[in-house]
Parts: structure tokens; C-alpha cells; sequence
């Protein structure tokens, strides 16, 4: 596991972290993001090699909700990683969008069932 000690001015390798004036801080919290997205999709898979393994993907509308994106992610994920694909509602810092469309959220895993033996649906 990587712990940030960074120098005042300085963001973390992943770049999701900024030491302002000696304390450090998210710099992407209430943001949609995939800075470290390469560093958690290598974690998936190495964790799936000895344990249990499942994920879950939030879909936000104008976000993520494209059909060759779901795809691309069930691909990636392989038939024995369960998937949990999730209805977003807006909250907190995201209140601009609007909820997810029920039925694209099933498209979306139905898509998935191609790819993945186990996709449940979230939220719904």
C-alpha cells in the first residue's frame, strides 16, 4: 500500500492528493474521476487471484451509461469477477445530474451478462 508524504505543493502519484500549506487534501473529492483507476483495476485483478473478488459500477447518467463503455469494462472483468451495476441518485456534491435511468441500468447489465457469468443490478 502507498501512503503520500508529499512537500508542500506537491500532488501524489496518483494525483488524487495535494499538500497545501503542510495538509494534505483530496483534490478530486465530489468529483467524477478515474485518475487512479489503472492502479484499482490492477489491485482487482491481483486480489482475484487468491480471494473472493467483486465490483461495483455506479452508472451516472452523461457519465458512464455508454453501452461500449459497460462493454469494455465486462470484457476487462472476465467472466468470474461478479459485477454490480448500480443506479446513481443525486446527492451531496452531485446534485446536478439526474437519477439513472432504471431501464438503461438494466440494458447496461444485460450487456454485461455477455461478458460476466454473475451481474446484479443495484438500486433499482
Amino acid at each position: 500500500m502507498h501512503h503520500c508524504n508529499l512537500a508542500p505543493g506537491q500532488s501524489g502519484i496518483c494525483g488524487a492528493r495535494k499538500n497545501e500549506n503542510g495538509t494534505i487534501v483530496c483534490v478530486n473529492y465530489g468529483k467524477i474521476t478515474a485518475l487512479a483507476l489503472d492502479l484499482v483495476l490492477a489491485l482487482i485483478r491481483r486480489a482475484a487471484q487468491t480471494c473472493h473478488v467483486e465490483f461495483t459500477t455506479l452508472i451516472v447518467p452523461g457519465e458512464n451509461d455508454d453501452p461500449a463503455q459497460m462493454e469494455e469494462l465486462a470484457k476487462w472483468a472476465g467472466p468470474d469477477i461478479p459485477l454490480h451495476v448500480t443506479r446513481f441518485f443525486p446527492r451531496y456534491h452531485m446534485t446536478e445530474k439526474d437519477a439513472t435511468d432504471v431501464q438503461q441500468v438494466y440494458r447496461l447489465a444485460n450487456l454485461a451478462g455477455k461478458y460476466v457469468k454473475h451481474v446484479f443490478v443495484g438500486n433499482c
